[in-house]
């Protein structure tokens, strides 16, 4: 099964990578907002179905439609626009790397210590470079030197408790990857302040594909409602009109200023749209596993792993 995941994790890696090689900004922006809208509209439908919306997902539903509300009353400035697009882009790494984790579980939470630093280090390393390479700010090192911190103690403990697996190996080469490239501009090596979030974004949606449709064959059984959505026959109808729909959409407003880009496929929209969509997928078992990074007596106690 490990196996399977990792596989679906390198195939999708490999379709983005070469979809982002292939095309320009415009398109790389595109992209994740045109394959983000059935995205969303699939990960809501599946939850509606499964009956898996708790009334904390359902307070996070209100939160997300509060800040909604707010952003689309103020006027779009560029601190706004910069604002957001910051946000987002945070809140995007932080639901992408959960579900990374999650899915590495066997789509069951409960974290180890090691995977907990893991989560911690990439944060860290995500909002450095985000805070770098969109506003070319000094303040970047904030997170680089405890984003550092981590990862030395993640490999200390791993070597103490000899755990250093290919796996763990090749994260920290990674994160030492990622140190290298921090301190430049984005223009040095092509990227751009956008790039964190188009690609994690693609890249997620292709997993979501890959790994719900090798979730759906053990859990087909336990649908609550609509089971023909839980079969494979309906997850690829289902999958397939959401993509055709928008494709659909966009190829009809191409020519439409208003449609194109004051509505749908808004850059703006987009972002609140995709944090309505993190904070509706939050699971409460997460947020109990983690929040244990905020209390000293955790950090106390990993000399003990």
């Amino acid at each position: 099964m490990k196996k399977l995941l990792f596989g679906q994790k390198i195939t999708a890696f490999i379709l983005t990578l070469v979809l982002f090689s292939s095309f320009n900004l415009y398109w790389k922006v595109m992209f994740a907002i045109l394959l983000g809208h059935p995205h969303f509209l699939l990960a809501h439908l599946y939850k509606a179905a499964a009956k898996k919306y708790s009334y904390r997902q359902v307070i996070y539903l209100i939160i997300s439609g509060v800040l909604l509300y707010v952003f689309l009353v103020i006027p779009k400035t560029y601190a706004r626009s910069e604002l957001l697009l910051y946000i987002t882009t945070v809140v995007g790494a932080y639901h992408f790397i959960i579900d990374d984790h999650h899915t590495l579980n066997f789509f069951k939470s409960g974290y180890e210590s090691f995977e907990k630093l893991e989560i911690i280090s990439l944060l860290l390393f995500v909002l450095a470079l985000q805070t770098q390479w969109q506003y070319n700010s000094p303040l970047s090192f904030i997170f680089i030197v405890p984003g550092i911190c981590t990862v030395v103690l993640y490999t200390l403990l791993l070597l103490k408790a000899r755990k250093l697996t290919m796996y763990r190996f090749c994260f920290i080469l990674m994160i030492i990857g990622v140190l290298f490239i921090i301190p430049f501009r984005s223009e040095f090596f092509g990227y751009d302040k956008f790039f964190i979030l188009t690609f994690i974004g693609v890249y997620h949606y292709f997993l979501f594909y890959f790994h719900y449709y090798t979730k759906l064959q053990n859990i087909s059984k336990k649908a609550k409602s609509l089971p023909f959505l839980f079969t494979v026959k309906g997850y690829l109808s289902a999958v397939f009109i959401a993509n055709l729909l928008f494709l659909i959409l966009y190829y009809f407003s191409y020519n439409d200023p208003y449609i194109l880009n004051g509505f749908i496929f808004d850059g703006h929209i987009f972002y609140i749209l995709a944090l309505v969509h993190f904070f509706s997928s939050m699971r409460g078992e997460d947020i109990r596993d983690l929040k244990v990074v905020f209390q000293p007596k955790w950090w106390a106690g990993l000399g003990r792993v």
